[in-house]
């Protein structure tokens, strides 16, 4: 008995035994060779090119540790108004690599407004290294670069180099009133005034896996001059254009800008020519700054010097413009719910029954005046049609008003959507009369709020006249 319960066990271990070597056995079956590698700390990083502008006074010497240096892009590094036969200012500039890309750039004196032959008697010295000019013998025996007509023209540049990163370069630049100049350059502007302009770009130093041209081509961020309509065209175009400038005293036509249009961060300086904007469905303008426009007439019968249709996507700002509405019902025209106008520094002259500007669907964003004036309108100022789905932002700030005898300053056929903000802070009426009221709105029912610095003004609800009283139940509120 005992030795069959022994026969047994020894069975059964083996059988286990036998189980065990199976399962080793199936799993070596699904084993294979193994290694890895791994490559750690890769890097893709875009490096900086950042370039810094400073001036001092020319007459202390640029390597003394005392000499003080300013910041040139917070202010004026040549600001004097008594210029005369003989005088002279001498400055140190530095550019100065700030960034971790080497760079090439150059420097750029540019004129803002009209040159005058004051430009033809002012002589431009230029040092490179920067040397210490400490009294203006040290300039007699220099000849002049040339002068500030030639600079400002565009003589090649004032200054070009390279800089590594971390680098410097410092020049010196010497302005002198030429002795000989005469009566006739009594009181007289270089321009309102004129800007020295440092231009910056990546330089063929840093190599990438074939040589290091790949920036052999590098464009400088700097202004484009166009001469016509085509050029115009071509220069909106390129998205690396971010400031173009019209030639003076040219006509070019109609600016037509349709879907294919995507503008952002584009500046058009448009002094003293003639350019008209239709501005279609799908053009999109974000942050485009039209400087100096002053047209003198529009074609249409409906539009405006500037005519937005619907379903366009716009935010544009007018600095510095004028606005004469001519064969069309205003200024600036509007069809579109998804503008957005900005205005600074502008004139709106009213001619008959114009308007200073006209929206036909009123626009989301809104419309807001700075520092603007309006004068000679027999019409209301702004007339905004169409439904107000979204809140509106209404802003007159420091505006002047004057010899009118008009409709009014502000109209709205429709009610306003909640949330929309009315303000009229800080600004002067003279000899301005609003036959209709001064702002004019269809409901009482909106929370919309408007602002005024003075409570005497009237204001109409519903055709209902109401000194001192805005849209209820918001209520007047005093600024």
């Amino acid at each position: 008995m005992t030795a069959k319960k022994s026969m047994k066990r020894t069975l059964i271990s083996s059988l286990l035994i036998l189980a065990m070597c199976f399962t080793m056995l199936v799993g070596t079956t699904f084993a294979w060779f193994t290694d890895s590698v791994t490559s750690a700390n890769n890097i893709i990083k875009s490096g900086t090119l950042d370039v810094s502008l400073q001036w001092a006074d020319g007459t202390a010497d640029p390597d003394d540790e005392n000499t003080e240096w300013a910041d040139a892009s917070q202010g004026a590094i040549f600001n004097y108004q008594l210029w005369e036969p003989g005088y002279t200012e001498v400055r140190h500039i530095a550019i100065k690599n700030e960034g971790n890309l080497a760079l090439k750039y150059k420097v750029k004196i540019i004129a803002n407004g009209e040159i005058t032959d004051l430009a033809d008697v002012i002589d431009v010295y230029y040092f490179d290294p920067a040397e210490q000019i400490a009294d203006r013998d040290a300039l007699a025996d220099e000849t002049p670069l040339g002068t500030l007509t030639a600079a400002l023209a565009g003589m090649g540049t004032t200054a070009t180099g390279r800089l590594a990163a971390g680098e410097d370069d410092v020049i010196t630049i010497a302005l002198k009133m030429q002795e000989s100049a005469g009566n006739t350059y009594q009181d007289k502007y270089i321009g309102t005034d004129f800007s020295i302009a440092l231009l910056a770009t990546q330089d063929t130093v840093e190599e990438d896996s074939f040589d290091e041209l790949y920036d052999l081509n590098a464009a400088y961020d700097e202004p484009v001059t166009v001469a016509d309509a085509g050029e115009l065209a071509e220069a909106l175009s390129n998205p690396s254009v971010k400031e173009i400038i019209l030639t003076p005293d040219t006509d070019y036509g109609t600016l037509t800008l349709d879907s294919t249009t995507d503008l952002k961060d584009v500046t058009i300086d448009a002094e003293d020519a003639q350019l008209l904007m239709d501005i279609q469905s799908g053009a999109s303008l974000e942050g485009v700054t039209i400087k100096n426009y002053a047209p003198t007439g529009v074609t249409g019968t409906s539009d405006g010097s500037v005519t937005i249709r619907g379903g366009a996507d716009v935010d544009i700002t007018f600095e510095d413009s004028t606005f004469v509405p001519g064969a069309g019902w205003a200024g600036v025209r509007s069809y579109d719910q998804d503008a957005k106008l900005t205005f600074k520094d502008c004139t709106f002259e009213g001619t008959g029954s114009k308007y200073a500007v006209y929206c036909s669907s009123g626009p989301l964003a809104g419309i807001e005046f700075y520092n603007c004036t309006f004068q000679n309108f027999t019409k209301r100022l702004v007339l905004l049609n169409g439904a107000y789905t979204e809140a509106i932002s209404l802003v007159f700030d420091k505006c002047e008003f004057k010899d009118s005898n008009c409709d009014g300053i502000l109209k709205a056929l429709n009610p306003f959507a909640d949330g929309s903000n009315f303000r009229f802070t800080d600004n002067t009426l003279t000899n301005f009369t609003a036959k209709e009221g001064y702002f004019t709105t269809a409901k009482s029912d909106v929370t919309a709020p408007i602002y005024l610095t003075n409570p005497t003004f009237t204001v109409t609800v519903s055709g209902n006249t109401k000194d001192g009283v805005a849209w209820e139940p918001q209520g007047l509120i005093l600024a």
